[in-house]
């Protein structure tokens, strides 16, 4: 009798485990539906009050089970990847990047407190993450349709963007719950087991993946496509086997063809690889810094240009690089061939665990990271909370044949395991309170960005310490202090702002300043720099000629002019008509 009441509550216990660890990672799953913003949104808000709570109900889960920590390779890896981005960030230091780092400060500690919660997990919680994975796919997908049937979608030029601003990190979560389902169903049995439930949950499965799949295309996302293509064929590869050469011939035409539909984008993502690469090669083994990425695109492209390396004509297509579009070469710019290599470790860590314990969870994960190859998936918190929890929970989950196998000969006991948990905790503390106060800086500062009047530069000041990462705001506090005559405290400004966006205006405007200053020189170079930060931009080319106007420099203007009457602009405009107009006049004197 004795035997069997413990048997029950050793029983019950697990159940309360597995129940307490489903409900974490649902947390975790109801956060990447929140809006998306581009600095600061309410779930990065609720993420530092979650995580404390999750580390407290994850020191109470690993009291219960009295249960080692194993340290897996996954951990391993992943920390020995973080602490050299935590190295590069503190010797590093060249950028204004406490936006990104407290970030990636979370999502660190959320890994932590997440392996805490999943210790002792069956193979079963992973299963369980995955139809998660297709229910938010599928939440999504039905989100998108009510936009596109009302008509109010978070952008005025797209009909559904989900909780995105634009349909193209949007598709990524209609991607992976697609290859979630895909998955499921290529792994569901041919002979029907016996039960009424089962035939309903395979049509339940079935209708969730077509509506992620119908609603893809509406995203005209050339990552998503891609990821999902490859995934379905390496999953459904039984089912064509016969045929896979036709399969995979007419799949690459239609590539081609889908290419030739948005060439110019491709090209761009190009020119901006090629651009950070260039900066890149300056110092490869520790990188340009962390933050440092558009930087890096600014003169790498000004270097192409200056140096004539690529035709002007390839420059058509170039645009401001506010993001990387391939996440593993930020990584190589920003922190070197050793960050590169240890993210490179991580992620085959990661990859080879999940393909011996969940195929279905492999899928999505390999999706992800080929869209992260043509997208910015990761600089939204959504996808990076969907690989951190994947990453913690595959770490954490039991597998039988391992387990008399000790991970690289390392493990902790329950009660190291708790002390981590606690230090995690008091951790996020002070985390929590710098967050709160940049989070209310950046609303104070979107109240400013809106003003036009001098008095309000004492107010600019005071939030440029948490600020100097944001170029909207670094960029209307220098058209402030320009109105006010300060140039060259502007100029200071425009400086800032040229370390953390790559946007030729930044150059213009000081251009501007030192012109007011009759420092016609120092203009000349911001203009020049300018335009070869963006040889595609008329308006650099537009201030130069009327730079050498006001100085007297006749043939310079009408060599200006005449580039200016020339250029096909990348995006035809009133504005861009008057400055060929007013060129035209000048050839004319």
């Amino acid at each position: 009798m004795n035997q069997f009441t413990t048997l029950s509550s050793l029983i019950m216990k697990e159940k309360i485990v597995s129940i307490v660890q489903a409900l974490a990672l649902i947390c975790c799953l109801c956060l990447t539906w929140m809006n998306v913003e581009t600095r600061w949104s309410k779930a990065d808000e609720y993420l530092t009050m979650v995580i404390p709570i999750m580390g407290i109900i994850g020191i109470i889960l690993i009291w219960l089970q009295r249960r080692s920590w194993r340290i897996t390779a996954i951990d391993l890896a992943g920390g020995a990847f973080f602490l050299w981005w935590l190295m590069r960030l503190w010797i590093g230091g060249e950028y204004a990047c406490g936006t990104i780092a407290l970030k990636t400060l979370w999502l660190a500690l959320l890994y932590v407190i997440m392996r805490l919660c999943l210790t002792g997990c069956s193979r079963r919680m992973m299963s369980v993450w995955t139809v998660l994975l297709l229910l938010g796919g599928t939440v999504e997908a039905l989100w998108g349709l009510w936009q596109m049937w009302q008509g109010n979608s978070r952008h005025a030029q797209y009909l559904l963007t989900g909780n995105f601003f634009n349909p193209g990190p949007y598709s990524a979560y209609l991607m992976i719950g697609g290859v979630a389902g895909i998955a499921a169903t290529a792994d569901l049995p041919l002979t029907p087991p016996r039960g009424r439930m089962y035939p309903i949950l395979t049509k339940i499965v079935r209708g969730m993946t077509i509506v992620c799949l119908m609603m893809l295309p509406a995203t005209w996302s050339r990552a998503a496509w891609v990821g999902t293509g490859l995934m379905a064929l390496w999953l459904l590869l039984p089912y064509y086997r016969r045929w896979r050469w036709w399969v995979w011939g007419g799949l690459l035409v239609i590539a081609v063809l889908v290419f030739f539909v948005k060439q110019g984008s491709a090209e761009g993502r190009l020119i901006i690889w090629a651009s950070a690469l260039t900066s890149w090669w300056q110092q490869p083994l520790l990188g340009v810094g962390i933050g440092g990425f558009s930087h890096a695109c600014e003169e790498g492209m000004a270097a192409l240009y200056n140096e004539g390396s690529m035709a002007p004509e390839s420059f058509r297509s170039a645009g401001v690089s506010e993001y990387s579009f391939n996440a593993l070469v930020q990584i190589l710019v920003e922190q070197g061939i050793v960050g590169a290599a240890l993210c490179l470790c991580w992620t085959s860590a990661l990859l080879w665990r999940l393909y011996k314990t969940c195929r279905t969870l492999f899928a999505c994960i390999v999706a992800l990271l080929i869209f992260s190859c043509f997208s910015y998936p990761f600089e939204m918190l959504p996808y990076s909370i969907i690989l951190v929890v994947s990453s913690a929970l595959c770490a954490s989950a039991l597998q039988e044949e391992d387990e008399k196998e000790k991970v690289l000969g390392t493990s902790t006991s329950w009660a190291g395991a708790m002390t981590l948990g606690i230090v995690a905790i008091l951790l996020s503390l002070p985390l929590r309170a710098e967050t709160i106060k940049r989070q209310e800086a950046s609303k104070d500062a979107e109240l400013l960005i809106g003003m036009h009047d001098p008095y309000f530069i004492k107010d600019f000041w005071e939030l440029l310490p948490t600020e100097r990462d944001n170029p909207k705001f670094l960029f209307e506090m220098a058209k402030m202090l320009e109105l006010k005559g300060r140039w060259r405290d502007s100029n200071d400004i425009l400086r800032m702002g040229t370390e953390v966006c790559g946007d030729p205006m930044f150059y213009v405007l000081m251009g501007n300043n030192y012109h007011k200053m009759e420092m016609n020189d120092l203009a000349e170079e911001a203009y020049q720099k300018a335009f070869a930060i963006l040889p595609n931009r008329m308006y650099p080319l537009y201030q130069l000629m009327l730079l050498y106007q006001d100085t007297q420099q006749t043939d310079k203007a009408q060599e200006m002019a005449q580039r200016i009457v020339k250029m096909t602009p990348k995006i035809k405009s009133p504005a861009t008509d008057e400055m060929q107009n007013n060129a035209k006049k000048v050839l004319n004197m």
